[in-house]
C-alpha cells in the first residue's frame, strides 16, 4: 500500500494485488486463450475499481473511515499527521482517494 499526502491537496493513492481463481463462469469464452484471460482480467479490474470509487465517496460522504487509512497515515507517515490541525474524519472526507486494483488469475476452474 502506497499513500501520498500533500500539503495543501491530499491524495491518497492505493494499490493493491488480488489473486484468484475463476471457479464458475455463466458465459461461453475459452479462458485458455491468453488474449481471453487478458480480456476478463481487465473487466474484473475495471468494476472492482468502479465498486471500490463508489465505496469510497459513500464513506466520504459520511465522514467514516472503517477501513482504516488513518491509522495508515499516522503510522508511516507520522510527521504528516502530526501537522494536520485537524480530526482525521475532515480530512479523509475533502481527500482524494484512488484505489488500483490488480488482479491476477492463477486458476480457471475444473469445468470446460
Amino acid at each position: 500500500m502506497s499513500v501520498l499526502i500533500k500539503p495543501k491537496k491530499r491524495n491518497i493513492t492505493t494499490k493493491m494485488k488480488v489473486v484468484g481463481n475463476i471457479t464458475e463462469r455463466t458465459f461461453h469464452m475459452e479462458l485458455e486463450k491468453e488474449e481471453n484471460k487478458r480480456e476478463i482480467k481487465t473487466m474484473i479490474e475495471n468494476e472492482s475499481n468502479k465498486q471500490m470509487a463508489t465505496l469510497i465517496k459513500k464513506l466520504q460522504r459520511h465522514q467514516v473511515d472503517p477501513i482504516g487509512l488513518g491509522l495508515y497515515v499516522r503510522a508511516y507517515h507520522y510527521n504528516k499527521w502530526k501537522a494536520i490541525n485537524k480530526p482525521w474524519t475532515d480530512i479523509f472526507a475533502k481527500s482524494s482517494i484512488r484505489f488500483t486494483l490488480h488482479v491476477e488469475i492463477k486458476n480457471i476452474g475444473v469445468v470446460k
